[in-house]
């Protein structure tokens, strides 16, 4: 047969015995489907393609014509019916029979688990740590918690513990022995009572100890290392540091831009901290007050330029920067040509175009002319905070806008037209070479 995608099925059309009662649409094929009526009265849904085939009827007629034909003048119709009724038999035995095997796999796959999971829990009873449930931890303190009692269970071993409070505890062994836990929960309190945990400037004090007299802290070497210490007045006790601090401009309140954050400061950065040599201030001034990058970093480097005097005024060379607008980038190709670090901040741009060999200020005016390229206008540029020049192409007509230093090149015309031109040229290019070789071989 000829493909049958170009048949229309309409509801209602009647093919061989089948009736067409309405459409639907399969959303797992992705195609609409027809629901026909059998003439005898079954209702079935069947594909275009499938309809369009010579049709007997219902799946149910075609199975009943197959066991006419086949036991056709051999049966009575009596023993035709017995045949149908033994086949649906058959059919519903082997689907009870698949249902059973699958709860029976069910079964089995549960009991196996079970199985499974009581081993596991077997085995955790069984494998504990001996050493750590041996009596020689009894009497051992850890912190303020002191082993009075061990066991095992269910693979974990325990210790009970009494607190310096009085209190005695159970926990896990690890967690005493490494000091995940120091105490009952007593110590915690202590904290909470007081009101230190929640206090930024008791994070400053543990910090400042942290990095003087901890070996482990990571930036001990600039503090501790370097013999940084803090006096006695402060190290042995917050309440006096507390009490300094909101003495001299300390605030718990944080300001909404997070540069403007109070943090410690060292007013001398080799001096140690004590009320006479500490101050706050915001966290954007700290780089203001640091030692020289030379001895930060342990390397040989020109004089230091961290403070520098510019007509009888001191400043850091942070500060400076921020006055004369000046970038690290400029300030570091300025030093590059041989300027001295004063030279550096305080020279203008065009001074120093014109004493290091830099392009010149050009005057453009309207109606100049630059190649094929004539100015038209001058306009601003807010994005860029420069003034640029609108153009005209005279090979072309097109208008563009463009900066002073690309006006200056040698220009052919608007981008579109220099683009024109390179492909010209290397169109040529290749065409030369091209014949130049044809000519070489013949």
């Amino acid at each position: 047969m000829g493909r049958t995608s170009k048949v229309e099925i309409a509801v209602g059309d009647k093919i061989g015995v089948v009736e067409v009662i309405r459409r639907v649409y399969n959303e797992r094929r992705k195609e609409w489907e027809y629901v026909c009526r059998c003439r005898c009265g079954n209702e079935f849904r069947t594909r275009k393609d499938h309809l369009l085939k010579p049709r007997i009827g219902c799946k149910a007629c075609v199975n009943k014509v197959k066991v006419d034909i086949d036991l056709a003048g051999t049966i009575s119709e009596e023993e035709y019916n017995k045949v149908l009724e033994a086949k649906n038999f058959e059919k519903m035995q082997k689907k009870a029979l698949k249902e059973k095997e699958k709860a029976e796999r069910i079964e089995q796959i549960k009991l196996l688990r079970a199985e499974r999971k009581r081993q596991i829990e077997e085995k955790k009873k069984k494998i504990y740590d001996s050493r750590l449930v041996s009596e020689i931890w009894i009497g051992q303190k850890f912190n303020r918690l002191t082993v009075i009692d061990t066991y095992a269970d269910s693979g974990k071993t325990y210790w009970v513990c009494e607190c310096e409070c009085g209190n005695i505890v159970t926990k896990l062994a690890k967690s005493v022995k490494f000091g995940h836990f120091i105490s009952c929960g007593c110590r915690s309190k202590e904290i909470m009572r007081n009101a230190i945990s929640k206090e930024r400037l008791y994070s400053i004090w543990q910090g400042m100890k942290d990095r003087c007299l901890n070996s482990n802290n990571p930036n001990y070497h600039n503090y501790g290392g370097r013999g940084i210490k803090i006096c006695d007045e402060w190290s042995n006790s917050y309440k006096n540091f507390k009490d300094w601090a909101y003495k001299h401009e300390w605030t718990e309140e944080i300001p909404e831009n997070h540069r403007d954050v109070l943090s410690i400061e060292r007013i001398n950065v080799n001096g140690n901290y004590c009320p006479e040599n500490c101050c706050f201030i915001p966290l954007w001034k700290q780089v203001y007050n640091k030692r020289p990058y030379c001895e930060r970093n342990k390397i040989k480097t020109r004089k230091d330029r961290n403070l520098i005097t510019i007509n009888s005024e001191t400043k850091s060379e942070r500060e400076w920067q921020k006055i004369y607008n000046i970038s690290d980038s400029t300030l570091r190709y300025r030093l590059s040509l041989g300027m001295s670090i004063e030279e550096a901040l305080t020279i203008d741009k065009y001074g120093v175009n014109s004493l290091y060999g830099r392009r010149k200020k050009y005057n453009i005016n309207i109606g100049d002319k630059f190649g094929n390229v004539l100015v038209v206008d001058k306009v601003y540029n807010d994005n860029r905070k420069e003034w640029c020049y609108k153009c005209k192409c005279e090979t072309c007509g097109s208008e563009f806008t463009t900066r002073t230093d690309h006006l200056l090149k040698p220009r052919i015309g608007c981008r579109a037209c220099a683009n024109r031109y390179i492909a010209r040229t290397r169109r040529d290019r290749r065409n030369s070479d091209s014949a130049g070789s044809i000519i070489n071989n013949i």
